[in-house]
């Protein structure tokens, strides 16, 4: 069992998760800054994975510069991600958000403390489920084909002039552009649908095309929270999915398992003026 630690003058302590208390050994399991460093802070039958950090390098400012510099920020989420996973492996967790930070460690305990109940319900209602991640994604092509076929365009009286043909095929163009999204909106539902049956709850996010794939259009992003038995049948249906739909040139992304970030609160960012962390109700309990 790793032992807590005082925090030394400048640092913070950066939070990971937290999870039932018990005697989980964390000794070797590096930190945010790639240190062995990290232990476990306790407040009654809770406990909070923890490691110290440099206040000059953690604080909201320095936070918010570097989330747009990949090379600081990747491997250190990276680090995250590792502690919270090795906390999911032992059993419930609830992962907190990249860059949670508290002043002490009486700090972390009085906060374990005062979140006893709802966040032992949670624990339970989380205890043997994990989060999957999926992206619906279709070819724009092969979908506006499909439409066309499905739908074909009525030409009508053909234009009288070069100009009148040019505004006529923009016309045609943004409508068919507008048909293609309603379409890709009803089917957005229609798989949601066929896909949260298998989960014992589920968050839909909002879709963004894929970075340097126009051609790409993204259906669907959504995060179901899991039984850790079901994820056969999780990529059964999306399996199907994807045969149903191969007119559109359908491909469903599965990514995880992962520790329930979507379905969990978690703490702000930054400390506030006193030294401790604002804790909003934890959800999904």
């Amino acid at each position: 069992m790793e032992a807590e630690r005082p925090v030394a003058a400048g640092n913070w302590l950066y939070l990971y998760g937290i999870v039932r208390r018990s005697e989980l050994d964390l000794a070797g399991v590096k930190g945010i800054e790639g240190g062995g460093d990290v232990f476990l802070v306790r407040g009654g039958e809770l406990a909070c994975a923890v490691s110290p950090v440099s206040r000059a390098e953690y604080n909201q400012e320095t936070l918010t510069a570097r989330a747009q510099q990949l090379d600081w920020i990747a491997p250190r989420a990276v680090r995250h991600q590792q502690v919270v996973q090795r906390l999911l492996a032992t059993g419930a967790v609830i992962p907190l958000k990249f860059g949670t930070l508290c002043s002490t460690t009486d700090d972390v305990r009085d906060i374990l403390l005062a979140r006893q109940e709802p966040w032992l319900r949670l624990l339970e209602f989380l205890q043997g489920r994990e989060e999957w991640g999926v992206r619906v994604y279709a070819d724009a092509n092969l979908t506006r084909q499909a439409l066309e076929q499905e739908c074909p365009a009525t030409d009508g009286v053909p234009p009288a002039s070069p100009g009148e043909a040019y505004f006529l095929k923009k016309k045609r163009q943004k409508l068919a552009s507008e048909r293609m999204l309603a379409h890709l909106a009803a089917l957005d539902d229609q798989i949601y649908g066929r896909l949260t049956p298998c989960a014992v709850d589920a968050r839909k996010g909002s879709c963004q095309g894929s970075p340097g794939e126009p051609s790409r259009l993204s259906v669907l992003k959504a995060a179901l929270l899991m039984n850790q038995d079901r994820s056969a049948a999780l990529e059964e249906i999306a399996g199907q999915l994807e045969a149903d739909y191969r007119e559109y040139g359908m491909v469903v992304e599965l990514t995880g398992p992962w520790a329930p970030y979507s379905f969990c609160g978690g703490l702000d960012k930054a400390p506030a003026s006193d030294g401790t962390a604002r804790v909003p109700e934890p959800c999904g309990n």
